[in-house]
């Protein structure tokens, strides 16, 4: 595994590949998945707003306005993955 690594900085810092290459080769080096979340979830109101709803469910906690979060809950959104 270190050996791959090395390639892939080696490769990286001679423009074989991009950045965004090299992240996807380490992602699939070390098992994880950069697949798109299935909801999101607040710790502090424990709303959740499911990805392939269409409409918000964590109101009015949680009001999304342009990529900014306009709701009454202090809390933040954190990504949820399914298995």
């Amino acid at each position: 595994m270190k050996q791959d690594i090395l390639q892939i900085a080696k490769d990286l810092e001679k423009g074989n590949v991009t950045t965004e290459q090299a992240q996807a080769l380490l992602l699939g080096l070390f098992g994880v998945s950069s697949r798109n979340p299935i909801a999101w979830g607040c710790k502090t109101c424990n709303k959740i707003d499911w990805a392939d709803s269409k409409e918000q469910l964590a109101k009015p906690e949680h009001v999304s306005y342009r990529g900014i979060d306009l709701g009454s809950c202090d809390g933040e959104f954190i990504p949820l993955y399914g298995y």
